[in-house]
């Protein structure tokens, strides 16, 4: 069985990073030495070379990725420890290499994998305050981005309200963290006189979505398939604590949180900022797929997948 190489042991650790090797090397190689990516931070434009770009991605990429999946393997697979959240992540991230965004997407996929950490240590009814500031923290500092991450603050709220009843003291840490970043911006422009930082939470520039039918096609095929693994591990009962499916649950909502801030940002964002937003969700649900369904053919399903995966990679 083909998902069964991916189970916790070096084996999968091996696959693993050929594979993510091979993705990145692919897109080294079709880059010449001068082509750069530039971007606008703070009214000032940056230049980066795009094959060093590559080179601090791949490590920028898999080293938050291991970290995210020892997180979950400790809180959510411990029942059946498993590398394919880890294997679906990094094919997920690859899918963006590309992307003239990436610089920036890149930046926000690690935040998000903090801002997840956060949430699975809401489990812990003992935990002191700083993870919840943290979380909020990171949300307020999303959305200098882009406004919908809004939405991760409701994901916030109700990933802990399903450990514990929230206190008014740990709601005003909430919105203390939340509106933190903007206060410090708001310093740094009176401090500076550049209030480009500040007003650029307010812009909102519209743009018409590339409509690329194999690609939206592909994508709902792996959130469908998303929906499917939540399904199989609520109803998965043996072997599994009350704990292990509250979490999942509040990491579904997370799912659904992060689906819509996709949807609501299509006119916003380049195509691949979906991929970069559903990564550590997605990746979560599909491993729970492959590694618990009882599917009689699910082993070629997941060989489907990797398939439409490298056609999109490669």
């Amino acid at each position: 069985m083909i998902t069964s190489l991916f189970k916790n042991n070096a084996i999968s650790y091996l696959i693993i990073l050929v594979v993510a090797s091979a993705i990145w090397l692919w897109n080294y190689i079709g880059l010449s030495g001068t082509e750069n990516f530039s971007m606008l931070f703070g009214g000032e434009k940056l230049t980066v070379n795009k094959q060093n770009l590559i080179i601090f991605s791949f490590f920028f990429t898999l080293i938050p990725a291991w970290f995210i999946n020892y997180r979950l393997k400790q809180q959510l697979f411990s029942y059946e420890p498993t590398n394919i959240f880890l294997f679906f992540y990094v094919i997920i991230m690859g899918l963006g290499i590309k992307s003239q965004g990436y610089i920036v997407y890149l930046v926000l996929s690690l935040l998000l994998v903090i801002f997840v950490s956060y949430l699975i240590s809401f489990r812990d009814k003992e935990s002191n305050v700083n993870p919840i500031f943290n979380s909020a923290f990171i949300v307020g500092a999303l959305m200098f981005h882009n406004l919908f991450f809004a939405l991760l603050l409701l994901v916030l709220i109700q990933n802990l309200n399903t450990f514990k009843r929230i206190t008014i003291k740990e709601l005003f840490v909430v919105i203390t963290g939340f509106t933190l970043p903007y206060l410090l911006i708001l310093a740094f422009s009176e401090l500076t006189d550049n209030y480009i930082f500040l007003t650029s939470v307010f812009e909102l520039n519209f743009q018409s979505p590339a409509f690329n039918y194999a690609e939206w096609i592909f994508v709902f095929i792996l959130i469908t398939l998303g929906f499917m693994g939540y399904k199989v591990v609520i109803q998965k009962r043996t072997g599994i604590d009350v704990t292990i499916i509250r979490l999942t649950k509040n990491l579904f909502s997370f799912y659904l949180g992060s689906i819509l801030l996709a949807v609501v940002s299509l006119f916003l964002e380049l195509f691949e900022f979906t991929y970069f937003i559903l990564a550590i969700p997605l990746s979560v649900f599909l491993s729970d797929y492959f590694a618990n369904s009882k599917f009689k053919w699910k082993e070629p399903l997941f060989i489907l997948v990797v398939l439409a995966f490298s056609y999109h990679l490669f």
